[in-house]
């Protein structure tokens, strides 16, 4: 966050590009508290107010990306979990 602080002091950078960076702020501290549904609507909102910010298209893939994998993760372990149960009930 210092980084943007001193990036937008120092530039001349639209107003819309630093609400955009708060907005991409709020989201990487929503993120780092496993807020996942605010920290994607946050990083939207900062392309909602400048949409060249690559960075934060690739922050808000990236969190959707892993979101989805740890998905089919834990449907994996649910479903060995359940195999587990039903050899465990039979072996009974």
């Amino acid at each position: 966050m210092t980084q943007c602080i001193t990036f937008l002091e120092t530039n001349s950078v639209s107003v819309d590009t630093k609400i955009a960076f708060s907005f991409f702020d709020l989201g990487r501290a929503y993120e780092e508290r496993n807020r996942f549904d605010l920290a994607i609507e946050n990083y939207k909102k900062s392309l909602d107010y400048d949409p060249d910010l690559y960075f934060v298209k690739l922050t808000l893939e990236n969190l959707i990306s892993r979101l989805k994998n740890n998905s089919g993760l834990a449907k994996t372990v649910q479903g060995l979990v359940r195999y587990g149960q039903r050899l465990e009930a039979a072996i009974s």
